[in-house]
């Protein structure tokens, strides 16, 4: 009978494997970017929430760090712990890798600094939080999803707004227009980052939404 078993898991494990690296082959990052987009980053980043309603932006921005996404109070962090992209301001005891990351081939890697965790990006669904998957103890991250690149910075008719921040903006799925901040339903009550939000969340407050541009910020020096 575990031979079977076994052989049932085998056969399953091949065939998402294969399925994983038929997406990775056929799907680009970066189409449908303004411009020669980069899947792979040449320098580590931090990234920042532009208020895209502001009249006068601030383009310092909301500094991005991963949370635990915690959706009922009674969860704990365990060896492989889901968190998303949320504004420091409303989650400054962060312990989670960042808020450096890199972007290695369309995937996102959160740069750690302990010799405890790993994290990297994970699916995003219209609706939905920016997923990464946080790993302990300290080993190969996981795969990341594939689905970010990085455009360089657009003028005001391009943006589609009278805000364009003077940076590069991170993009999913070829989009860097339809992020907004949101108020998490969660005791935490952090300001995460959404992708399109709707208003039938039960993750976050689709009244406390607003659009925001992603800003790299690079690390050079």
């Amino acid at each position: 009978m575990l031979p079977i078993i076994l052989s049932i898991i085998t056969v399953a494990i091949s065939v998402c494997y294969a399925e994983n690296m038929n997406n990775r082959q056929s799907a680009d990052p970066c189409a449908g970017v303004i411009g020669p987009g980069l899947p792979t980053s040449p320098y580590n980043f931090t990234l920042s929430a532009v208020n895209r309603t502001s009249p006068v932006a601030n383009f310092t921005g909301e500094p991005l760090v991963l949370a635990p996404f915690i959706a009922n109070s009674n969860e704990s962090v365990v060896e492989a712990s889901p968190a998303v992209l949320a504004t420091f301001k409303s989650f400054s005891d962060y312990v989670f890798p960042g808020p450096s990351m890199s972007l290695e081939d369309g995937g996102l890697y959160p740069i750690s600094n302990k010799t405890s965790t790993t994290a990297s990006s994970q699916n995003v669904t219209e609706g939905g939080e920016l997923n990464f998957i946080v790993t302990f103890p300290i080993g190969p991250p996981l795969q990341a999803r594939e689905i970010y690149c990085l455009q360089p910075s657009l003028d005001s008719s391009a943006s589609g707004s009278g805000v364009a921040p003077p940076y590069p903006l991170l993009a999913v799925y070829g989009d860097v227009g339809n992020f907004s901040l949101c108020t998490a339903t969660s005791a935490e009550a952090t300001n995460n980052v959404i992708y399109k939000p709707v208003a039938n969340s039960s993750t976050y407050y689709y009244d406390t939404c607003y659009p925001v541009f992603l800003q790299v910020l690079y690390n050079t020096g």
